[in-house]
This record gives structure tokens, C-alpha cells and sequence, in this order.
């Protein structure tokens, strides 16, 4: 076997792995070397190894050459091997070659446990570097290697990925973490640039409906988050909103620290693809869906016009549709090139046939950060469009709209729309409108398709919709008839797809099945059995229970108190004498280091939750927190099974002193 043809087995054999679990992910070559435009990895035939990763961890350092963690094949004289190498300098310039550094280290004595290692290079060197020995020092076949290779990897994953977390908890700037499946994507889409092949069918899956497939169709369209109070159910919201965009599986989330989670977050609020919404008792159906908007005459000042307005959830509908309605393939076979002067042309044609197509009282919005942009009509070469509230157009013309395109490489680059804009030219007019049509025209480019090949490598979006609180509100006024909407089949373009006319603006809606509704409750307002059955039927529910055995979540030790023990000691006893409903979320603890805080905590979080789980039933809260804390004592002239309840002991009282009667309680 000669190497290049090693190198193309490891490649199907990586990819057919990849295909049966799309979690598992490696790297390739992308960028061309001399003697290597057709190699599928880094390394080269004269050198007779190659090697990949399975992790994006960065590094760099005088005379690095390679990944922290690679696993290596070799060849010579037609005999076949592989091993396992960890690598990284023993003098670290900055704190992320620091904890490079220290992850290697920290691998060494588990990894060996399980499977051999060899060649452990001397403390006193520049580098630490080893590497695994492997089952056979050679292979006559590559089928034995492959299942040799497949039982050692199975085994270091595991290791590799939970000291990842435990560092990247500590020290959340560390960038390290699995390749996800976008930028895996991103890398095979290079390389068959690269190399001028097709991409294969399990990299790049095209939809031919109408609308865009969701991307992560693995994760419940509804879900609900419910448990105690602070379990977080809010926090977690997010990070399942991002992995759902990210696409990300439960594996690859859990690397991401909380700066990643709030970046992306962030992000995709902005860009209107998360949204958030809390029900409460006076939340309803115009609120939601749609309803009439009382509006003052511009004109006069006095004259009131009643106008539909839409509701949080037929704004991401008319979001996600006007966007699909922009992104939807053409193709423009305009050569290899595709400068702004042809762009520009293929999006003045998109939006003809936009405005073209459009139903009777229909509109085509383009969407700013918080206002949307409404396209009115086009005439010689130039867009002219209306804000919401405003009364006269804007036309946007193709200089100016150069002028933006050619200074911003992204909507995202544009932190502030009215003075980046007006930096590029002082003869802008309304900055909100050219930013409208330059995101829009940015979302075009995404999808234009030249010479049957698409210019990004994927344009699909998913949008979420977070209803905190979710069993607070009326869901019958909320939803109304569109209860029946958000079922996975009942979604446009599925099986069952329902489309109603509703009942203010007359106008056709479906709900798009990229869209994901996240729902959180609090166990401690209304337990499951109370839960509206119709909502109960819609939605998956998850669990979310307090946490202990973690230092991200409590602190075990402030000043001789050992806070998880504590805590896991109150919550059975809650459990005990109510249900397990009314326990105390880890979050009232997170972030308590000191005496001050954890009275803080006690005296204005956790005793005001318990007086309100136990109203009226002190005689209960006794045989929680014990008769010998300050915080009850009997009522005079009544018998000794009565009890009143003080919220917090006297400023100048010792809280050390009172706290430890009830940790002594809680934990014997």
C-alpha cells in the first residue's frame, strides 16, 4: 500500500464514522503545500506520517508544528501503525499555553491507566511530549488497525473532554473544545475545494421543501424546563437556545463556558433569532399573536388609526419567512467571480420577484435590531423603503449600499448603527433603513449559488422563541387556536400542516417548523398535575433538579460550613415534610465564599422561601431547621408546639454563632 492510498482509507474510514454518529468529528488539511495539493491530512509522503485531531485547542509557540493532541499514522516500507501523541512546550508564553500546558499533564497518569504510553519526554526539556505505544507495533490489515484504533479513542475521549470542562470552569478564556459539526462542515468544504471534488451527500444535505430544515432535529421543538426555584431553568434556557443554533450536541455544550454561551446569546438576540417573553396573569392572545394598536394622526395629533399589530410570535413568523423568502436558491452562472456590481443586480431581481409575488395586503420587511424596515418598492436601480413609525421613504441607492458593503464585512461588525453608518458617509440617510438592506443583502449573498456552488456553506437558520414562567400565564387566552400549531406534524410543510386565518388582520399563519419553543416553571407555583393538559400533551419536559457535587454551582467550604452538605441535608428534609417540589435551588448558594455572603443569602433568599412554604405551619419548619435556631421561638401563653417565625436575627447578634445551631441540625 503506498501512502496516498493509506491516507484515503483513514479518510473513508474517519468519514464512515462521522456518517453513523454526526457527534464524531476529526480535522484535515486545508491549506496547499508543496508536495501535498493532494493530501487529505496534515504530514507528507517524504516524512511518511499524517495526522489528525479530534479537538480545536489553541496553541502557539516557537516551533510548534502540530496539534496538542493528534492521533498519528505512519507508514513505511508498506507496514501500517498508528499512535496516540500529546505535545506542548514546558515554557508557555500566555496563560492559554499555560492550561494547554497543564491539560496534557493532567491527562498523563488516567490516560495511562488505560491504555500504554511510551516515550515520555524529560521535565527538562523545552517540550513535554508522549505518546501511546498502540495494541501492535505494525498491521498487516487495516480492518484490525481500525478496530484497535476505535477501542483506544473511545476510551481517551472521555478523559480528554471532562478535563477540558474542569479547566475551561476555572479559567473560562481557555479555548478548547471539540470540533462541532459547523466548523467540520466548514473544513470538508475546504478540502474538496482544495482537492476539486464533489462534497459527499453526508457532509452537505440540501432540503427540497419550501422552507428550511431545522438544524438540530434531535432536540424537542417544545420543551419545558421545570423544577424548584433556583435550579436554573432560566440559565439553562440560553444555553439550549445557542446549542440549537450552533447546532451543537449535549457533549459539545457542555465545553462551552458561560463568556461563550452570553457571547452567542447575545448575538442571535440582536439578530432577532432568540426571542424572550415571561407570561404572567395579564398576559394574552393580542399580546402573543396579534391585536389592534391604537396609534395618534401624525398629521393632526388628535385623530386616533387602529392598526393591527403582531404579537411576539407572528413577528419570528413573519421574520423567518421574509428571510426564507430572500435566501431561497438562484442560480446566477456568472462565472468564478461574483464582485458587488453583479450581487447587486441578482438582488434587485430577488426583490422584484419578492415584491412581484406578494398577495393582496401583504407586506416584505427587512429586519433592523429592533425595528422593522418595510420594503416598498423598486425604481431605476434603487430600493425604496418605510420604517415603522415613519412617514416618508427612504431610497437606498447602489453607491451608498456599496459604500457600506465594501466597509463592514458583516451586519455583526456594525456595533452602532447610526454612527458607524454615518462614518462611511454624512449623505446616509436614515442609518436604520441602509442597515435593514445591507443585512438583508449580506443574507442574500449567503445563498447565491454561482456555478452550481453555493458562495457559504450553509444558510439555514433556526429561530427560538423562551417563554419564562410559562405556567403563569392563561395558556388557553395566550395560545387560543394556535395550541394545535406547534406540534411537530402540524408545523408548515409537515404532514398534518395546518395553516389558520387569524382573526384581526385576516392573514394565513403557520408555524415554521425551524422554530424552537423553550418554556421554564417553577414546580413551587403549580406542580405538573396542575399543568393545562393541552399544554402538558405539546411539550417535552426536563427535569431540573438542585445540584452539590459541583464547584461551579456552590462552594463547599465557607469558614468550616460545608454548604453542599447543607444544602443536600435541607432539601431531604423539605422533601420529608412537604414534597420534593419546594426544595432550594443550588443558585441561592452560587457564588457564596464568605460568612457576610452566606447571611446574605440565609436570611434575605432562603428564609423568606421557607416562611412561604410554610405559612402558618411553623411546627413543620421545626423539624427542618431545629427549635434551638433563633429564627423560632414559641409563642408567650400558648403551648409549646406553637411558633413564630423572625426573619433575621438582630444586626448585632453573632449570625456564625446562630447559623451553626441550624447547620448542626440540618447535617447530624
Amino acid at each position: 500500500m503506498e501512502y496516498h492510498q493509506f491516507e484515503k482509507e483513514v479518510y473513508n474510514w474517519l468519514l464512515d464514522k462521522h456518517s453513523k454518529d454526526p457527534d464524531f468529528t476529526f480535522s484535515v488539511r486545508l491549506k496547499s503545500a508543496k508536495g501535498a495539493e493532494k493530501d487529505y491530512f496534515i504530514g507528507t509522503e517524504r516524512s511518511r506520517y499524517f495526522g489528525t485531531t479530534f479537538w480545536i485547542i489553541k496553541t502557539a509557540y516557537p516551533g510548534s508544528s502540530s496539534d496538542l493532541i493528534d492521533l498519528i499514522f505512519t507508514i513505511n516500507k508498506g507496514r501500517i501503525s498508528y499512535f496516540l501523541e500529546f505535545n506542548q512546550t514546558n515554557n508557555p508564553h500566555d496563560l492559554q499555553n499555560a492550561l494547554a500546558l497543564e491539560l496534557i499533564k493532567n491527562l498523563e497518569e488516567p490516560i495511562s491507566k488505560v491504555i500504554q504510553l511510551q516515550q515520555r519526554s524529560s521535565d527538562k526539556n523545552k517540550f513535554l511530549k508522549y505518546k501511546s505505544r498502540g495494541i501492535k507495533e505494525f498491521y498487516d490489515n487495516l480492518t484490525d488497525m481500525f478496530n484497535d484504533i476505535e477501542k483506544e479513542i473511545k476510551l481517551i475521549l472521555p478523559f480528554v473532554d471532562s478535563e477540558i470542562i474542569r479547566i475551561k470552569k476555572k479559567n473560562p478564556t481557555f479555548i478548547a473544545e471539540r470540533i462541532s459539526k459547523k466548523d467540520f462542515d466548514l473544513m470538508q468544504n475546504k478540502l474538496y475545494k482544495r482537492l476539486g471534488l464533489p462534497v459527499p451527500e453526508i457532509i452537505t444535505t440540501k432540503s427540497d421543501k419550501h422552507h428550511l430544515a431545522a438544524y438540530n432535529n434531535n432536540f424537542p421543538k417544545n420543551l419545558i424546563l421545570y423544577g424548584p426555584p433556583g435550579t436554573g431553568k432560566t440559565y439553562n434556557t440560553k444555553r439550549k437556545a445557542v446549542q440549537i443554533i450552533e447546532n451543537l450536541s449535549d457533549e459539545q455544550i457542555k465545553l462551552k463556558d458561560d463568556n461563550f454561551i452570553k457571547s452567542f446569546y447575545d448575538k442571535y438576540k440582536s439578530s432577532g433569532q432568540i426571542e424572550f417573553v415571561t407570561f404572567h396573569q395579564s398576559y394574552y392572545y393580542e399580546q402573543f399573536v396579534e391585536g389592534i394598536s391604537v396609534i395618534t394622526s401624525i398629521e393632526d395629533n388628535k385623530s386616533v388609526i387602529y392598526k393591527v399589530k403582531s404579537g411576539i410570535l407572528k413577528e419570528i413568523y413573519e421574520r423567518i419567512k421574509n428571510y426564507e423568502k430572500l435566501v431561497e436558491k438562484d442560480n446566477f452562472n456568472n462565472g468564478s467571480s461574483f464582485d458587488f456590481d453583479k450581487l447587486y443586480t441578482a438582488f434587485m431581481s430577488k426583490l422584484s420577484k419578492i415584491l412581484t409575488d406578494l398577495d393582496e395586503n401583504e407586506n416584505h420587511y427587512f429586519e433592523s435590531r429592533r425595528k422593522k424596515v418595510k420594503l416598498v418598492s423598486i425604481v431605476d436601480d434603487k430600493i425604496a423603503t418605510i420604517g415603522e413609525n415613519a412617514n416618508s421613504n427612504e431610497v437606498i441607492t447602489k453607491d451608498h449600499l456599496k459604500r457600506i458593503y465594501n466597509k463592514f464585512n458583516s451586519p455583526e461588525d456594525i456595533k452602532n448603527i447610526n454612527k458607524d453608518i454615518r462614518e462611511v458617509g454624512t449623505d446616509l440617510g436614515w442609518t436604520t433603513n441602509y442597515y435593514a438592506v445591507f443585512k438583508a443583502l449580506k443574507d442574500f449573498e449567503s445563498s447565491i449559488v454561482v456555478d452550481n456552488k453555493t458562495t457559504q456553506s450553509d444558510n439555514k437558520k433556526n429561530y427560538v422563541l423562551i417563554i419564562d414562567e410559562i405556567n403563569r400565564g392563561n395558556i388557553s387566552k395566550i395560545f387560543g387556536e394556535l395550541i394545535t400549531l406547534i406540534e411537530d406534524d402540524k408545523r408548515l410543510g409537515e404532514e398534518n400542516e395546518i395553516i389558520v386565518t387569524l382573526p384581526y388582520s385576516g392573514e394565513q399563519f403557520g408555524v415554521p417548523p425551524n422554530l424552537y419553543i423553550i418554556g421554564t416553571m417553577n414546580t413551587a407555583d403549580r406542580s405538573l398535575v396542575q399543568l393545562d393538559t393541552a399544554l402538558r400533551r405539546r411539550f417535552d419536559f426536563e427535569e431540573m433538579m438542585p445540584k452539590y457535587n459541583d464547584e461551579l454551582w456552590i462552594t463547599k467550604d465557607v469558614e468550616g460550613f460545608d454548604l453542599r452538605d447543607f444544602l443536600q441535608k435541607l432539601n431531604q428534609k423539605i422533601c420529608k415534610e412537604y414534597d420534593r417540589e419546594h426544595q432550594i435551588g443550588h443558585s441561592f448558594l452560587m457564588k457564596v465564599s464568605t460568612i457576610d455572603e452566606l447571611k446574605r443569602a440565609w436570611e434575605n433568599k432562603i428564609m423568606p422561601l421557607l416562611q412561604e412554604y410554610f405559612y402558618g405551619d411553623y411546627d413543620k419548619l421545626v423539624k427542618i431547621i431545629g427549635e434551638k435556631s433563633l429564627y423560632l421561638t414559641k409563642k408567650p401563653n400558648e403551648n409549646e408546639t406553637s411558633w413564630e417565625l423572625n426573619m433575621r436575627v438582630g444586626e448585632d447578634e453573632d449570625f456564625n454563632a446562630h447559623f451553626q445551631e441550624v447547620y448542626n441540625f440540618v447535617t447530624k
